[in-house]
């Protein structure tokens, strides 16, 4: 049984570091499109822009005035965080006078932002999205730049709904309730008129089975929501 793309994430409008399922017989599932990307998930990072910005990275104006010395934590396994590996094999942080000494921490974004806090690391790319909370509680960082968009996905059967609006009355699966994934969709739920928190149900589910419990949900009888 087929799964179809029901919406891609658009980049944020966020100078930062940057997924969801539905159920019975209505059934969703929002994905981060990156299988062991643990919780690192659309992001940011340090002096990067996104395509489309008019901003020239190769012009001389970036170039630091000397050599500097910086310690970025990031999950070297993570592809869609390739961005960083590029721009080191690349040469671009050398020939913006950037010294980079990489931290692979490959861990939680609580253990991405100890590193920050403890001076382990200067600067770090992660999921915007995973870091409200942090921010909420008054993590003293700032989001500097956007390195790339379309990894999130929210998937649906083939014969399921087809617009957010159409979600209303469904359950979501996502890999955990702080997820980047459903954070982000609960935002575009908003935009399209439905409440993310009174008129879907989000359920967490071990991210190998989050495609067999939407196959699984077509043959249950529609439940309302429980959330």
């Amino acid at each position: 049984m087929p799964i179809s793309v029901l919406n891609r994430r658009q980049l944020l409008a966020l100078a930062g570091t940057a997924t969801a399922t539905a159920f019975a017989s209505r059934f969703a599932w929002a994905d981060a499109g990156h299988a062991g990307h643990g919780a690192h998930t659309g992001h940011a990072g340090q002096g990067t822009q996104p395509v489309g910005s008019g901003l020239d990275l190769d012009s001389d104006r970036w170039v630091l005035p000397e050599p500097r010395k910086i310690k970025l934590a990031t999950n070297l396994n993570a592809v869609c965080l390739a961005p960083v590996a590029v721009a080191d094999s690349q040469g671009i942080f050398k020939r913006h006078n950037l010294e980079v000494e990489f931290v692979n921490f490959g861990n939680s974004t609580e253990v991405l932002l100890e590193s920050m806090a403890t001076g382990k690391a200067d600067a770090a790319t992660g999921m915007a999205l995973r870091w409200l909370k942090a921010l909420e509680q008054g993590f003293d960082v700032k989001l500097t730049a956007g390195t790339h968009g379309g990894c999130l996905r929210l998937l649906t059967l083939d014969d399921g709904p087809k617009s957010f609006e159409a979600l209303k009355g469904t359950t979501i699966g996502v890999t955990d309730m702080a997820a980047a994934d459903k954070n982000f969709f609960s935002l575009m739920l908003k935009r399209h008129g439905v409440d993310p928190v009174r008129d879907v149900t989000w359920r967490v589910y071990p991210i190998d089975l989050l495609s067999v419990a939407l196959r699984r949900a077509r043959s249950r009888p529609p439940v309302a929501p429980i959330h």
